[in-house]
């Protein structure tokens, strides 16, 4: 599928204050249509930063992806999952772009989420109207 887009998303969320972010730890995922639960043959690419506090349990994201089939109808945070299987939507991300491409949020995890999380059993899907069951995905893993 070529080489992963690199976006360069911890600069963003590298100004978040550091005494608040003491206990956190990076996890990303490339989002691309062969990771989809089956496939999807797409030119859409992406990449995902997530910081999990998990003193607070609050996670902040920083999204960006490009060249979707259709416009976007939907973002989530799914799990618990390998990486060759589906799950449910566990956190809504967003349902529509800015004008720059990026998506950023937070929310806030219970500790067993935090858990399946950190172990790489969540994962972020991309849904568009051409591809409603997602036309890109990314397994979060640690940095």
């Amino acid at each position: 599928m070529g080489v992963p887009v690199r976006f360069g998303l911890a600069a963003a969320l590298a100004a978040l204050p550091a005494m608040a972010w003491a206990d956190g730890v990076w996890l990303r995922a490339q989002l691309r249509g062969d990771m989809e639960v089956p496939p999807v043959a797409t030119a859409a690419q992406g990449e995902a930063e997530v910081l999990v506090d998990t003193a607070t349990r609050e996670i902040r994201w920083t999204l960006r992806f490009r060249d979707l089939s259709t416009p976007l109808s939907a973002t989530h945070f799914h799990g618990p999952a390998a990486t060759n299987g589906n799950a449910p939507i566990l956190v809504p991300i967003a349902s529509k772009l800015d004008r720059s491409g990026v998506i950023e949020g937070k929310a806030t995890i219970n500790e067993q989420q935090v858990q399946d999380m950190l172990a790489g059993r969540w994962y972020i899907n991309v849904h568009t109207p051409g591809h409603p069951s997602g036309e890109i995905r990314g397994q979060l893993f640690r940095r």
